[in-house]
């Protein structure tokens, strides 16, 4: 390639990354402004341009590489640059195909396929060839059963003699998994468990590691070994049962952390979550997590302290690599990438894991096209994906709660130069944004994927637009990973939360398309009504009152009253706080532990305890939940048998 052509390419990825900046509401020159508001903070423009250069190079003259397949065909060109490379997933348990087909041209092209193992080693290797004319316009190639990993398909054009044409082709991948098994499994589901968190808001939140000894993992802190001051903790309070910090004691008495209350500590490490799993738990949703304006506010306050990228992706991608690295080093531990293999996994002894993605910036525009993004999480092994969180997307709205992301909704406009201040609502305070035109087309993405839509964070107007795609989809299933009903709810906490909550015209939305919401044991007041004889007691709307199963116990026999499937959804690491101690009763139930009873939900090895505790109170649903882990799969293999009818 001659200086000048490169010359000529560069000048055409600027332009194409100027004209991006203003589609993304900015303005050029924008970027160096916004590390000039955020002092120590990169915009990674380098890694951005990557994205500009896939656009360009779509269908298009440019040798680029590698790209992502989708189970839909992707149309394109090769002349005289010559190769086009691609990758797609071959899940363990999966039948899967590559499918190209010549359109048009006179040029031939020879075909390399490799299928990669884990380590990158190449196990299976295929060469096939297109010949200059029309006589093969298709050739189709089946990883052998076995075989899995990344397929990597190399296109090489080969020009007729004394001439230039081109290859026209499309091409795309196919995935069949075996459904081995149907035998119901045991155990329980947490459907929303940020177990890589340190990893989030550039290192400067949770103190404490998942993994690693607990001497060390776990070792006791004071304020300063905390990147955020307390002052910046107080001002995370909502209300009385707000959540809090404890600087001091962790390992070895934990006499002050992990606490119910505590948002600032690890509470999933490796031991905790073991223990977990030999007492039942059998499944979890393990989130990547990440917000990008807390980031900035994490890395203009603490600029020494930062140890972690603040963008979204690069912050997701880290903690996907650190689930895998985890789950090659634990035996018990296995990341599913379909139904049937989290069913093998369970019944094999192990805890089945889903990866999801939680961020605020999910597949931003300067990273390229967002389908070829999705493509390359589902590569990464991602199964689920929530595509709002706590501020507005570029897909679609956000349910506004608590004032601390109207704060975080203003911070991400700045950032853009947009000055709007927090959300715009409607007169009844609801979020006026719904799904997005990018967002219909991710939404109609994810289900072609079979992968599982989390409307957790979204506005009323986007879940009311996913249930009407879903709807046109044979009710495609739907989860909420972690919510509670507003029907049950204190009036304070109603306020508090907002659009956050499932409202009882929300529920057909999952109980029609077969779907599955996580509940979570957050400790918010419950209201006073009057109950069936047998209930549990409600508790106490007084100020003073911390939740504990007992309140807990009126979400489950609400879910149950309305035959919604149900799992635990703890947010755990996250930004909320956990059930109380039930010590103040008089008699702790047998299959109850002393620190749970004592201490609250301060960890996840004690969620085994709380299914016991609701089944010591009777409680409606209690077995339900228990077995929440099949309930989960059934939802997850609805994803594949409804939705092959209405594949693109």
């Amino acid at each position: 390639m001659s200086a000048l052509t490169l010359k000529k390419i560069i000048d055409e990825m600027w332009d194409q990354f100027d004209k991006q900046v203003v589609t993304y509401g900015l303005l050029p020159g924008d970027i160096e402004k916004i590390i000039l508001l955020v002092p120590n903070t990169i915009l990674r423009i380098g890694e951005s341009l990557l994205g500009f250069w896939n656009n360009l190079a779509k269908g298009g003259w440019a040798t680029i590489g590698p790209r992502m397949l989708g189970p839909t065909f992707e149309n394109g060109t090769l002349t005289k640059v010559g190769k086009r490379t691609f990758l797609a997933p071959a899940p363990m348990g999966s039948r899967t195909a590559i499918l190209i087909e010549k359109i048009d041209g006179k040029a031939g092209a020879e075909v390399l396929l490799q299928v990669h193992d884990r380590n990158g080693n190449v196990v299976e290797r295929k060469e096939m060839t297109f010949p200059s004319d029309s006589s093969t316009p298709s050739r189709r190639f089946e990883v052998p059963e076995g075989k899995f990993g990344v397929v990597s398909v190399e296109l090489d054009a080969k020009m007729p003699a004394f001439r230039v044409d081109k290859f026209e082709y499309r091409i795309k991948y196919e995935e069949r998994p075996e459904m081995t098994t149907e035998k119901p499994v045991k155990g329980f589901a947490d459907l929303h468990v940020h177990q890589m968190a340190e990893y989030a808001y550039m290192g400067n939140w949770l103190h404490g590691s998942h993994t690693g000894p607990a001497s060390k993992a776990l070792a006791p802190c004071g304020e300063f070994a905390h990147a955020i001051p307390d002052v910046l903790w107080n001002a995370m309070m909502k209300d009385a049962t707000a959540s809090k910090v404890y600087h001091g004691k962790g390992h070895p008495t934990y006499e002050d952390w992990p606490h119910h209350l505590d948002i600032g500590h690890q509470q999933v490490h490796e031991d905790w979550l073991e223990e977990a799993h030999q007492r039942g738990l059998n499944l979890i949703i393990a989130c990547p997590v990440n917000n990008e304006p807390f980031s900035l506010i994490m890395g203009a306050l603490h600029p020494l302290s930062i140890s972690e990228p603040f963008r979204d992706m690069p912050v997701i991608k880290n903690q996907i690599g650190r689930i895998h690295e985890f789950a090659a080093n634990h035996r018990w531990y296995h990341v599913a990438l379909n139904p049937w293999e989290a069913r093998e996994a369970i019944h094999a002894g192990k805890l089945a894991v889903v990866i999801s993605t939680e961020c605020s910036n999910l597949f931003p525009r300067d990273e390229g096209d967002f389908i070829d993004q999705l493509d390359e999480l589902y590569n990464m092994g991602v199964r689920c994906l929530q595509i709002a969180h706590e501020v507005d997307s570029r897909f679609a709205g956000c349910a506004p709660q608590e004032k601390m992301l109207s704060v975080l909704e203003t911070v991400k406009r700045l950032t853009k130069l947009d000055f709007g201040l927090g959300f715009e609502t409607d007169e009844n305070g609801h979020n006026k944004r719904g799904l997005t035109e990018d967002g219909e087309k991710l939404v109609n993405a994810i289900m072609d994927r079979h992968m599982l839509l989390d409307t957790s964070h979204l506005s009323f107007r986007s879940l009311n637009d996913v249930f009407a795609i879903a709807s046109r989809r044979q009710k495609y299933p739907l989860i909420n990973s972690h919510t509670k009903f507003r029907a049950v709810l204190s009036d304070e906490e109603r306020e508090v939360q907002r659009e956050f909550l499932t409202r009882i015209d929300h529920i057909p939305f999952y109980t029609e398309t077969g779907g599955i919401v996580g509940l979570r044991t957050a400790p918010w007041i419950n209201r006073q009504a009057p109950r069936d004889e047998g209930q549990p007691d409600i508790v106490s709307t007084d100020r003073g009152s911390i939740g504990t199963a007992r309140s807990y116990a009126q979400q489950v026999t609400f879910a149950q009253d309305k035959n919604l499937p149900m799992a635990i959804g703890t947010d755990i690491n996250g930004f909320t706080n956990q059930l109380g101690p039930r010590s103040e009763d008089k008699q702790k139930p047998a299959g109850v532990s002393e620190e749970y009873w004592n201490r609250g939900l301060r960890h996840i090895g004690l969620l085994p305890d709380l299914v016991e505790d609701l089944k010591a109170l009777k409680t409606p649903g209690a077995s339900t939940l228990g077995d929440s882990a099949e309930l989960f799969i059934q939802t997850w293999e609805r994803t594949w048998v409804r939705n092959l009818a209405t594949r693109s």
